[in-house]
């Protein structure tokens, strides 16, 4: 058997891996090419010892997880994408304190929840944060609370579409504080994508699906 030249060797190397060095990810196939290349072409006077055999089985174990880590990825963001394509046109449940009108002067609501009983009143703002309204619920529980506003300000005068933010306030019975978390209710009008996060659209809105506490309709 005619010894195989070195320089052939490093040839046949070489071109292995600029035929893969082009790709930014290496490829089960890629590995595999290397891996048999690199059989076919050691010195046979000095073979691949058991160590590194070893090594380049690890090698190719990690590559395949790897791969199956990204296929499983893509399959849940697709699911994902999915899910939030099914959401348009309904009604949801969201973290935050959002309100707006739209330009039929229809108001969006929201929703609010007291760590303990007390005397609560919701105060909504304009995108400029001036004061427009304040509506007093009066004695509340501890269970959640939705609330409807018709978009008008405290005269009664129509507010024009836009945007809109909403707080809750609430004392006990000795006028101490009382911690409010609130959320919101609106339509979703569409879905967008921005590196790999997957957005839900209430109108000028965006949220996305961890947002989500319900869907109400």
């Amino acid at each position: 058997m005619d010894p195989v030249s070195p320089i052939s060797t490093t040839t046949a190397q070489t071109t292995q891996a600029t035929s893969t060095s082009s790709n930014s990810t290496l490829s089960m196939q890629d590995f595999l090419n290397l891996f048999t290349t690199q059989l076919q072409y050691q010195d046979p006077l000095d073979p691949m010892d058991t160590s590194q055999m070893l090594d380049q089985m690890v090698q190719l174990n990690t590559v395949q997880a790897m791969d199956d880590i990204t296929q499983a990825m893509q399959n849940m963001e697709a699911a994902s994408n999915l899910q939030a394509a099914g959401l348009i046109g309904k009604e949801v449940e969201a973290q935050g304190n959002s309100l707006s009108i739209d330009s039929q002067g229809n108001a969006s609501g929201g929703a609010f929840q007291l760590a303990s009983p007390g005397q609560a009143s919701i105060q909504i703002f304009d995108a400029n944060g001036n004061l427009v309204r304040t509506i007093n619920e009066g004695a509340v529980g501890t269970s959640q609370q939705t609330f409807t506003w018709d978009g008008k300000d405290q005269q009664g005068n129509q507010l024009p579409a836009g945007n809109y933010t909403f707080s809750v306030s609430a004392v006990d019975g000795n006028n101490n504080p009382i911690q409010v978390t609130t959320s919101m209710n609106a339509t979703v009008t569409g879905i967008s994508f921005e590196k790999g996060v997957t957005y839900l659209d209430l109108g000028s809105e965006q949220i996305t699906l961890n947002d989500v506490i319900a869907i109400t309709q």
